[in-house]
């Protein structure tokens, strides 16, 4: 949830004001992309099924430091906070054995960096007859239409 995180001027924020000025950085390390591909999301396209995973990828450490750096970049700008103090602050509160560890940031916004999707069902039916998919909240925050698109609509 962000707790421990330092500057809490920052991270008290509310969400959608984070994403805002955090834009670059999300962008800069290909988030819009990367997030999906670490999180099981409950979709129905037609060719790819995936329900609720009790096991979720992680994240590299390679891009957590990207991101953390990134991030910290954009912060110090308007914050005085060392990385140091930064990075030590994102795992304050996680042992090393816990699994956000390795990418507590990246972990802190990646239900915010997914899209999401909507189910169409027909009376009584198990599978959906058609799923849209929306923008995720960062593309929202930043002004994308939020418009579903179909993808995937079962033939008759």
């Amino acid at each position: 949830m962000g707790l421990p995180f330092k500057p809490r001027a920052f991270w008290e924020k509310y969400m959608d004001e984070q994403l805002i000025y955090l834009k670059d950085a999300i962008q800069m390390c290909n988030l819009l992309i990367e997030a999906p591909r670490h999180h099981w999301p409950l979709e129905f396209t037609g060719n790819e099924r995936c329900g609720l995973c009790l096991k979720s990828r992680t994240y590299s450490k390679e891009l957590e430091e990207k991101f953390e750096l990134a991030v910290w970049k954009i912060l110090s700008k308007d914050y005085k906070i060392t990385l140091k103090d930064f990075t030590a602050s994102l795992r304050s509160a996680l042992e090393p054995k816990d699994r956000l560890y390795t990418a507590p940031l990246l972990m802190h916004f990646t239900n915010y960096l997914v899209p999401k999707y909507k189910f169409h069902y027909k009376n009584g039916e198990y599978e959906p007859y058609k799923t849209l998919k929306y923008p995720s909240k960062f593309e929202l925050a930043i002004g994308v239409s939020n418009k579903g698109e179909v993808v995937y609509e079962r033939k008759e």
